[in-house]
């Protein structure tokens, strides 16, 4: 939810609670005021939704980097560098046990680890004999299906994500026509009391935003460093100025000039 939408719902709040709390409403705009509490308590169920999916897409994503890092450093690498001895010129099991590079995708490694469990699992003696634990190939099966995990939940949450905001400029929409519709009956009805037109009018608004926007602020800073230059240089041109044309002459001597003893 952006910062337009958000002033949007805060809004459409304020006024549907401000209406819910009047008991002396007509049938038709009780019935508005009803649609616009729905719309409102949808848009907040899909807000909490929003936020949710967001924090936990973040927090998996998160989990995500750790357990590629372990699958491919602690699993993969070690498989991969003893197999270039154990297993050399073995027809397919070297190109198997080549681990993708750091910048790869989780599913690039996911790929690349179940081949490579798959191709050293007829070797698992030759793996022992090097001094590989007894469960290292269920250890890397173990954390390709951690990592797997993660990504399938992070998918889901991305997934949430996209619905819940796609899903808030509709109900958003629904909101603003019972709002339009309020406007338009509210000050017809002779049954509403004028302080509820007084304060309608100022929680139905939307905020404006807050700040100066981001081109205003560099126009105005350009601006005032443009009049701090120019009065830079009319300084400088006074003082140029004051000093031109000043000649020093010698203090005339103390005493009497031209007399004899």
């Amino acid at each position: 939810m952006n910062d337009r939408q958000q002033r949007r719902v805060s809004a459409y709040a304020k006024s549907s609670a401000l209406l819910a709390d009047e008991p002396r409403l007509s049938r038709a705009i009780a019935k508005l005021a009803g649609e616009l509490a729905l719309s409102v308590a949808r848009m907040e169920e899909l807000v909490v939704a929003q936020q949710l999916a967001r924090s936990t897409r973040t927090g998996n994503s998160k989990v995500g980097e750790r357990l590629f890092d372990e699958l491919r450093t602690l699993h993969m690498l070690p498989i991969s560098r003893r197999a270039a001895k154990l297993l050399k010129n073995l027809a397919g099991v070297d190109a198997a046990c080549r681990v993708p590079h750091a910048s790869a995708s989780i599913g690039t490694l996911i790929v690349a680890a179940k081949a490579m469990a798959e191709a050293v699992k007829g070797y698992r003696k030759e793996f022992l004999h090097a001094g590989f634990k007894a469960d290292f190939l269920t250890a890397l099966r173990s954390a390709t299906r951690e990592l797997e995990q993660s990504r399938r939940e992070v998918d889901r949450a991305h997934k949430q994500l996209v619905a819940t905001t796609a899903a808030l400029p509709a109900e958003l929409a629904r909101a603003r026509e019972a709002i339009r519709a309020l406007d338009a009956m509210l000050p017809a009805d002779p049954t509403v009391p004028p302080s509820l037109l007084v304060s309608w009018e100022k929680v139905r608004k939307i905020r404006a935003r807050l700040g100066r926007p981001k081109n205003a602020s560099l126009k105005a800073a350009a601006k005032a460093e443009a009049k701090a230059r120019a009065r830079d240089a009319r300084e400088k041109a006074a003082a140029s100025g004051d000093g031109a044309g000043e000649t020093t002459t010698d203090p005339e001597p103390r005493g009497k000039t031209g007399e004899t003893s």
